[in-house]
């Protein structure tokens, strides 16, 4: 949390970000290249899942990779204010919330952050538990 305050994104709104990376990654404190959310790109190539025409398959894709947290933290929400500009402006407005975030990751400039056709409700899920308290 402090990694993303420390960078304008209000506590309470970070936790979107935590939720985002548990989605990614589940519960994995060094996930491969500590790529916490991951964003594809040149790095590493990792076995994937991503659902075509409502079909799920296993691929092999690149994943950025980064040499510490505070790195991972900084290239997201760079990554969130390039491509996906209006997810990266929930987290920042107070006017803004979660379903905000989710439209914003499905408008991105190359397209939707996730192919998984059930994403909204399992974040939506992992983030109330993080309001909660539970994880």
């Amino acid at each position: 949390i402090e990694l993303a305050t420390d960078r304008g994104i209000p506590e309470h709104k970070a936790k979107l970000m935590i939720a985002h990376a548990r989605i990614e990654n589940g519960t994995n404190p060094n996930p491969p290249g500590l790529n916490i959310w991951n964003i594809k790109g040149k790095g590493q190539k990792l076995k994937t899942i991503e659902y075509y025409s409502g079909r799920k398959c296993h691929v092999v894709d690149s994943f950025r990779t980064y040499d510490s947290v505070n790195e991972a933290v900084k290239d997201y929400l760079r990554f969130l204010e390039t491509n996906y500009p209006r997810a990266y402006n929930a987290l920042l407005d107070d006017k803004q919330g979660l379903d905000d975030f989710l439209k914003g990751l499905d408008s991105g400039k190359y397209g939707r952050y996730a192919t998984d056709i059930n994403y909204h409700y399992k974040f939506k899920s992992v983030y109330k538990q993080i309001e909660r308290g539970i994880v």
